[in-house]
């Protein structure tokens, strides 16, 4: 079998390793304000819903 790009660990140029290629940015689940910052309330409801 071949092994798959997405599977492998991709360096961003700001020197953060991402282990795999399957990310997914904070505003797809409204993590993030207008200014594309984390606020306390939205984090505190995303984790509490995760357990």
């Amino acid at each position: 079998m071949t092994d798959l790009l997405v599977s492998k660990p991709l360096e961003l140029p700001c020197g953060l390793t991402l282990p795999n290629r399957l990310v997914k940015a904070a505003l797809a689940e409204e993590l993030a304000d207008r200014q594309n910052l984390p606020t306390t309330e939205q984090m505190e409801r995303a984790y509490g819903a995760l357990g």
